[in-house]
């Protein structure tokens, strides 16, 4: 079965338009798994190079009507089959969805969160719980435009690109550590501190440098629902998604 964590990069979500996701359950020891009340409003942004070279988020309003949210689990099947829906809602021309409940995946569709080191890496990502299994979902929309949309924050100072995860575990699990591999470019650092309860769990994997990964609980702060249009010298949502997949679990 492929890795958990490697499927969980490749997909996106996306938050709320009040800066955090709309999230309710009990009150317990450590983060609260998301139950419910998921939603928010959807942006359209482009990522560019300045003049300098920096990175810079340009975001604007939704153009592309009316139409379906989609959230669905990352495929962590063998054969690379398409992700299978957990559930739908309307998406209003302004952009506004919001999802009543966030089922459980089937028992069946879970992967495990441990997996063998490479042996191109240094350091280990240790798991509290081997037997502890999980999976990841993202959100996509279709309407006049169709595609994931992810939950998307861009710090021009330090230049982190920051994207939230939404990660379902079975158990109560924690994950810590840091670990170096080797890239065909140079070397990829990944950072790991996570606590994850029973349910789904919001996380936020934070890219800097194209070469430093830190993986977190909660949304990434002033994150946006974002739709990343293509355009000359913007990067697609997939680019993004593609530099986000060298990390942690492989």
């Amino acid at each position: 079965m492929k890795n958990l964590i490697a499927l969980s990069l490749a997909g996106t979500l996306a938050l709320a338009s009040c800066g955090g996701p709309s999230v309710t359950g009990p009150s317990e020891p450590g983060p609260s798994p998301i139950s419910s009340a998921l939603g928010g409003t959807v942006f359209e942004g482009q990522i560019r190079a300045d003049s300098n070279g920096q990175a810079v988020l340009s975001t604007g309003a939704w153009t592309g009507g009316a139409g379906s949210a989609v959230l669905s689990r990352v495929d962590s099947s063998a054969d690379g089959s398409a992700p299978a829906v957990l559930i739908s809602t309307s998406l209003g021309a302004e952009g506004r969805f919001a999802f009543a409940t966030l089922p459980a995946p089937a028992a069946s569709a879970l992967g495990d969160f441990n997996d063998s080191p490479s042996a191109s890496c240094t350091g280990t990502i240790s798991v509290s719980d081997p037997a502890a299994r999980g999976t990841s979902a993202f959100v996509s929309v279709s309407a006049q435009k169709a595609g994931s949309i992810g939950l998307l924050a861009l710090n021009s100072a330090t230049q982190t690109i920051s994207e939230g995860i939404l990660i379902y575990a079975d158990r109560a699990v924690r994950m810590t550590g840091r670990q170096t591999c080797a890239t065909a470019g140079g070397s990829s650092t990944t950072d790991v501190n996570l606590q994850l309860s029973p349910g789904w769990n919001m996380t936020s994997l934070s890219l800097q440098d194209a070469s430093t990964l830190t993986i977190r609980n909660g949304a990434p702060v002033e994150a946006q629902w974002i739709f990343l249009n293509e355009g000359k010298g913007g990067l697609t949502g997939q680019h993004l998604q593609s530099v986000s997949t060298f990390s942690l679990f492989r």
